[in-house]
């Protein structure tokens, strides 16, 4: 056989080859996506609904950003009606981190938007904490794709046969999509953003103590860096208290006003709080060190709108 021949053999077999890939791809790619989503039905998927609410208010608005400290713990509808303001309480799950609820900020920003920070830890970078838990967040909604951030695509795709196996497993057992008949359930949360099912007695034992939470440079910058895109585009960026529980187990207030005065001292946003006004008794929170039940969320909620409103006045 001349190497002419060989050669245009060789070229055949590397186009059925390339041709076979892409088929094999496209049917992988069609069958994926026939099967997702398999956690609609979850809290974390509660995020496209907040993601509609937010790009659907045009005027001027409250964005609340962080994690389930705000879905757990907040009252939108009595702050709304304090403020005269729409709100949207973007809060979701520590388990993604503070980046992936930051950059929920840029969806749709309208001047005179303020977007409140309620971190109860500022000492994260932008990798994932959990990227089982963000594809489990984010599946095939492609629009919200972006809130995860280039530089964490290599983790999500290392994941995602983990992800993908499990998705396999719900829907093979017909157990995909499905809502619960618990706080953890997408149709627990209402239109604003906030868990509403009733919750009562308090389940967390606090046996872990409470400390303020830690600073690193990398957070402050990034979040510096948010409140100039946001400050360019005519909102304000400010940070709020976040519910701290009081009691036995619990440092000295002296230490959360340090932490306090340490991110005033970073942060180019105003911090508009004082955090010893959100310390509350053991006794209002719920299933963990910062989530609030029923009647803490409204007090928060209505602290919250005090800071607002004093914050605003000046």
């Amino acid at each position: 056989m001349s190497i002419h021949s060989l050669s245009t053999s060789n070229s055949k077999k590397n186009i059925v080859f390339v041709i076979k890939l892409i088929i094999f791809c496209a049917l992988m790619v069609s069958y994926v996506f026939l099967i997702l989503p398999q956690y609609a039905g979850t809290y974390n998927a509660s995020v496209i609904d907040k993601v509609r609410r937010l790009r659907s208010v045009k005027e001027p608005k409250i964005v609340l950003l962080g994690n389930s400290n705000l879905s757990f713990g907040m009252d939108s509808e009595l702050l709304e009606k304090e403020l005269g303001m729409p709100v949207v309480n973007m809060g979701l799950n520590a388990e993604i981190g503070n980046y992936f609820h930051e950059e929920m900020s840029k969806l749709n920003v309208v001047p005179g938007d303020i977007y409140v920070i309620c971190h109860n830890d500022y000492d994260d970078d932008e990798k994932l904490h959990d990227p089982i838990a963000a594809w489990a967040t984010v599946e095939d909604h492609v629009s919200i794709w972006r809130l995860i951030g280039w530089k964490n695509i290599p983790r999500m795709a290392e994941f995602f046969p983990v992800y993908l196996k499990r998705s396999l497993a719900l829907h093979a057992s017909g157990e995909g999509n499905r809502y619960y008949d618990s706080v953890y359930s997408r149709d627990s949360v209402s239109e604003r953003g906030d868990i509403v099912r009733f919750r009562g007695e308090r389940e967390y034992t606090f046996d872990e103590p409470v400390q303020p939470g830690r600073i690193s440079d990398e957070s402050v910058n990034r979040i510096n860096e948010l409140n100039k895109y946001l400050t360019e585009r005519g909102a304000t960026l400010v940070v709020a208290g976040y519910p701290i529980g009081k009691g036995f187990n619990t440092a000295e207030a002296a230490e959360f006003e340090k932490f306090q005065k340490e991110l005033e001292e970073k942060l180019d946003c105003p911090v508009i709080s004082e955090f010893t006004d959100y310390m509350f008794d053991y006794d209002y929170f719920y299933d963990s060190d910062v989530h609030l039940n029923s009647a803490g969320a409204e007090l928060r909620a209505r602290q919250l709108a005090k800071d607002l409103k004093s914050f605003l006045s000046k």
